[in-house]
């Protein structure tokens, strides 16, 4: 095909493996991020000279992977040489010096963080920039030959610039450790992603051509015929994006390499590599530093992302067993629920009127939110868990960019399909929620739409999208990042989630205050969106890609291999406005019977006993309305039976025997303080009321799935009281008492006797905790901790630690402070699922590590 031809095609079909071949829909989402959206190639005049032949190309990309190769090889061999040397000399080196050290190798370096924005919303305009058209944004037309070399590698490779490199030495150790670790082709995907915008927008590609390029194995870099299975399956990688992640992967180890030999000059004899070794195992993490690097915004320095259905698992049931441990306290602990409803319609519904204040929060944390969250993670579980079995089942034949079995790459498939569903109702949320948050509310007004409801509209901006979005981004960064996260996530003009989100972590470090105007329900959609993100995002980084889900022929072919599936559509119908008005007066109620504080005696406990009251009443009433919420379902069909009963049990906490046993036990503890205070007693207080009383239906409880535990099955009941509750607490401890003891240091202690102190010395917590202070004791009893993104921090085992398993906190918000309720319900559920209480923890010698 001749280059006019080409041109000709490429204005007709809008992408240039269509041009080529003619064998693809037009607007296809795997080869049009490949080539080039047509609004761009459409113009001959920008097209043209660009064209290159076959040839041409051939010896461009086969001489950008073997100079990258060569740094690679080149890097490998000099850190096993003089790993040591990089590793002292740049630890003892001040900011200054390390910032002149990077100019001095790489003078072409882009300078500040987040080059993309400062380029993309005109606070930086291309340096070559002198007759051309006026332009606004990177949303428009942008010829390539404007941006200077430092702004091309700013485009090239957003993350790489000398403010950050200089900032944290361990970045450059990072970078140095997974790029010589890991291959070039391991990093394809990755680097693709980090260059999406100034691809997209036209700023990069100097040459176009309608082949594609092997980017894995001995034929790495080498021009072949375009293939639509091999495109489709990032196997090939069409020519304008393949020449791109080729030359940001060539500047990234040149630089890399010149940093190397730089140390390595003054190195009188090779060192060898033993202590750079060591600080390879560590993490890089920081001396001091409390929290692991976010996996935003720290992802480019560490290992490329990979799926795993083991990893996705264990994130998933981290945050289920969250979601599990929320309700489950909504429903049993009253002083939670008050907390809990009490900062929310501070928050948010601040300008609301009172009985609708009471209404919406039924229905967004009661009926819909809490239970929902538990369902949706549910269904996910159970994909991971049916592809970790696939995963066992073909360990023999899953090899890096070896064609994957049919059914492990269908269920992948349905495991991304059904995470796409959730990650765009987040955004549909997000954007909901943004104009009743009262940090951004200024910025909204409201205006009736055709049927005369209220319709959120942005003030004071005006225009097109993209002269909207930067608007936004020089007005309130904050809300911009926000609004770009709820944009759809196939949307090519919008920034990667990645990238959007490692802006905020950076955004809300450099200004904490500006964290305060998120409230709690924006946190949480922001956690929900980055779990099913990563794991869409790691799916997508998997070479061979897995096929587009096809619901229609799954669901009739291979319905096995869709199990989480079974339930997509088929959700509850949403509560009318009468069940929310049936249940908002019984939420009030419970948060206006607070629970008592003060001395445990007679007082407290009538207090405590009419406080549960409140809250199983709310619970009864709950149940009758969930049940007829799934059994009339959605439009897409009913619910099953057995999905139907286990959601009413999500409901059913507060009718289980753990609970009884709970309650029996706290009132027995309390009876017991008063008799050691010589109080009158009220008889009628030492028979085990509070299970009697409870005003819920006889109902018998479905099995939820959760961890086993052996307590007991039925509430001690008794006129003793010492020989009742000492058997009880007996009990407890032969179950649930661990036989290893964890040393802490006297910090630690002291935290970890506070959350896991029962009150019985009469006296209320008083004062809140530092959530700095919570993520040290929990990395002094063995827990890595590692922002997830929203809210949501994970607490991960460390090597050789006696606990297995995650366990996610959601950091508190606006403050990071943490309260007394907060702290307690964090011992419970330390002693659920890891059977820790006071007596586990020991007192670390001083002088110990």
């Amino acid at each position: 095909m001749s280059l006019k031809s080409t041109v000709i095609a490429a204005k007709t079909t809008g992408c240039f493996a269509v041009a080529a071949n003619r064998n693809c829909q037009q607007n296809c989402a795997d080869c049009i991020p490949q080539f080039t959206p047509g609004s761009l190639i459409t113009k001959e005049e920008f097209l043209e000279p660009r064209v290159v032949t076959d040839t041409v190309a051939r010896a461009e990309a086969r001489r950008l992977a073997d100079l990258a190769t060569s740094d690679w090889h080149h890097l490998r061999s000099a850190l096993l040489r003089y790993g040591d040397t990089v590793r002292s000399r740049w630890r003892k080196m001040t900011k200054a010096k390390r910032e002149a050290v990077i100019l001095q190798v790489q003078p072409d370096l882009y300078r500040e963080k987040f080059p993309e924005e400062r380029l993309r919303y005109g606070v930086e305009e291309p340096e070559y920039y002198r007759t051309a058209p006026h332009h606004d944004t990177l949303q428009t037309h942008n010829e390539p030959e404007w941006f200077s070399a430092r702004q091309r590698n700013a485009l090239l490779l957003p993350y790489l610039n000398v403010e950050s490199m200089a900032e944290e030495p361990n970045l450059l150790f990072g970078l140095l450790h997974n790029r010589s670790e890991h291959t070039l082709a391991e990093w394809v995907s990755f680097d693709a992603e980090q260059l999406r915008t100034g691809f997209h927008h036209g700023c990069l590609v100097k040459q176009y051509n309608t082949k594609c390029v092997v980017m894995h194995g001995d034929r790495y870099g080498e021009l072949v015929p375009w293939s639509r299975e091999a495109c489709h399956l990032w196997m090939v990688l069409g020519y304008p994006l393949a020449r791109v992640v080729l030359e940001a992967q060539t500047v990234l180890l040149g630089f890399l390499r010149k940093i190397v030999d730089f140390f390595a000059a003054s190195a009188i004899t090779p060192p060898g590599d033993t202590n750079w070794k060591a600080l390879t195992k560590t993490g890089f993490k920081a001396v001091g530093e409390v929290e692991f690097w976010s996996v935003y915004s720290k992802q480019p320095f560490s290992a490329p992302p990979a799926f795993d259905p083991y990893k996705c698992l264990q994130k998933a049931t981290a945050q289920l067993e969250a979601a599990q441990d929320h309700l489950t306290f909504l429903q049993t602990d009253p002083a939670y629920l008050q907390s809990f409803m009490e900062v929310r319609r501070a928050k948010i519904y601040s300008n609301a009127s009172p009985e609708k204040v009471w209404e919406e929060m039924a229905c967004s944390f009661l009926l819909i939110g809490a239970v929902q969250d538990v369902r949706v993670l549910r269904l996910v579980i159970d994909q991971c868990e049916y592809l970790v079995r696939l995963h066992q089942e073909h360990r023999a034949s899953l090899h890096p960019f070896s064609p994957l079995p049919l059914r492990y790459e269908v269920a992948m498939a349905a495991l991304e399909h059904h995470c796409n569903c959730i990650l765009q109702s987040c955004c549909v949320w997000i954007r909901k929620t943004l104009p009743t948050c009262v940090g951004f509310a200024s910025h909204f007004t409201s205006k009736p739409d055709e049927d005369g409801n209220p319709r959120p509209e942005l003030k004071d901006i005006k225009g097109t999208f993209p002269q909207i979005d930067k608007q936004l981004y020089e007005k309130d960064s904050l809300l911009w990042v926000i609004m770009a996260l709820s944009v759809r996530p196939w949307d090519l003009s919008a920034p990667h989630k990645s990238t959007l989100m490692s802006y905020l972590d950076n955004l809300l470090a450099t200004d904490p205050k500006s964290g305060r105007r998120i409230d709690h329900p924006m946190y949480a959609l922001l956690s929900k969106l980055s779990l099913f993100h990563s794991i869409i995002n790691e799916i997508n980084h998997h070479r061979p890609r897995a096929r587009h889900f096809d619901a229609d022929s799954t669901l009739t072919e291979r319905e096995e291999d869709h199990f989480a599936l079974r339930n997509l559509g088929k959700n509850p119908r949403p509560p009318s406005s009468s069940e929310s008005t049936k249940v908002a007066p019984l939420l009030r109620k419970v948060c206006e019977t607070p629970w008592p504080k003060g001395k445990k005696d007679q007082n407290w406990l009538e207090a405590a006993t009419a406080s549960r009251h409140r809250l199983s009443e709310l619970w009864a009433a709950i149940r009758p309305i969930v049940r007829s919420m799934c059994e009339d379902s959605g439009p897409d069909g009913k619910m099953w039976p057995e999905d139907i009963e286990a959601e009413v049990a999500l409901v059913s906490v507060d009718l289980s025997a753990d609970y009884a046993a709970e309650k029996e036990a706290e009132r027995l503890g309390v009876l017991k303080l008063i008799k050691a205070d010589n109080s009158p007693v009220d008889r009628s207080m030492v028979q085990p009321a509070w299970a009697d009383n409870d005003p819920t239906e006889k109902f018998e409880v479905p099995a939820i799935r959760t961890k086993e535990k052996t307590r007991p099955e039925q509430p001690v009941a008794g006129i003793d009281v010492d020989e009742a509750a000492n058997a009880l607490a007996d009990a407890e401890l032969r179950d649930c008492h661990p036989t290893v003891k964890i040393e802490v240091n006297a910090n630690s202690m002291n935290l970890f006797t506070k959350m896991f102190s029962n009150g019985e010395d009469g006296k209320a917590k008083r004062g809140k905790i530092v959530w700095k202070d919570v993520v040290v004791a929990m990395a002094d009893a063995g827990f890595a901790a590692t922002h997830c993104g929203g809210s949501a921090v994970s607490f991960d085992p460390v090597e050789n630690a006696p606990m297995q398993g995650s366990i996610v906190f959601h950091k508190p918000h606006p403050e990071p402070t943490v309260d007394s309720v907060m702290l307690h319900i964090m011992g419970k559920r330390l002693h659920k699922w890891f059977a820790w209480d006071k007596e586990t923890f020991v007192q670390r010698e001083k002088g110990e590590s």
